[in-house]
């Protein structure tokens, strides 16, 4: 469809700092406008494997935790991605999140509250994006990693509740946050690790900056608001 006449190129993100990865893809001038206007063309765009980073809105204490890390040990550019999944088709991405664990979500609340980015691994085959996307699917239901994600996060900037997790219980080798679900479904499924001796443990921003992976656009698509409330497929 054609792009309504009063829709621009955002160059900055509706919050402070720039973006990288609205690939300069006409938005509706307004995030409120366009957030309920939009939809990712996931058939056109969007393949098997593909790194979908997230960074929010109106970030908690969790977020900016994790951006004061990131932008203190890497390229404070990349600061504002604090989540990653990896997307397995059909709207969804495979993901490990607090309380949840890993498992299969729509991706329709990332992008209506924050900004979201897609990465591709450079030169993979359709044979490996499948790899990658059944091995990330292989981990569903493993609890998330409080301990890990602290570590991602750092000691010194965690909210009170997680550190109450931290207290009730180590969750070991069986339990993962976001990141190193992908590091793990990369690895396993293609043999590309992200971590460096910059910063060996692997935090949402590793798949920023990895020149590893290459932009995709994520194609958005303008909807009529009436038919976006009353369901619109966005496979």
């Amino acid at each position: 469809m054609a792009w309504p006449s009063d829709w621009h190129v955002l160059r900055r993100s509706p919050r402070k700092g720039t973006f990288r990865g609205d690939r300069f893809e006409p938005r509706p001038r307004a995030f409120s406008d366009w957030k309920h206007n939009l939809i990712p063309d996931f058939s056109t765009h969007w393949q098997y494997g593909d790194v979908v980073l997230y960074a929010p809105k109106d970030p908690d204490l969790y977020d900016m935790a994790i951006m004061e890390f990131q932008g203190k040990n890497l390229v404070r550019h990349h600061a504002s991605w604090t989540h990653v999944g990896i997307y397995v088709g059909d709207g969804e991405v495979c993901e490990s999140v607090p309380d949840l664990g890993v498992g299969s979500h729509s991706i329709a609340e990332w992008f209506e509250d924050g900004e979201i980015r897609v990465r591709r691994l450079r030169g993979v085959s359709a044979a490996g994006q499948i790899r990658i996307m059944k091995d990330a699917l292989s981990w569903c239901r493993l609890p998330y990693s409080y301990t890990k994600a602290a570590l991602a996060a750092s000691f010194n900037q965690l909210p009170d509740w997680m550190l109450e997790k931290l207290k009730e219980r180590d969750l070991g080798d069986d339990a993962m946050y976001c990141a190193e679900l992908i590091e793990r479904a990369y690895v396993s499924a293609v043999d590309v690790s992200v971590r460096t001796d910059q910063l060996p443990l692997v935090v949402p921003a590793s798949y920023s900056m990895s020149p590893f992976f290459e932009e995709a656009d994520v194609g958005w698509r303008g909807v009529d608001p009436g038919a976006r409330s009353a369901g619109v497929s966005t496979r």
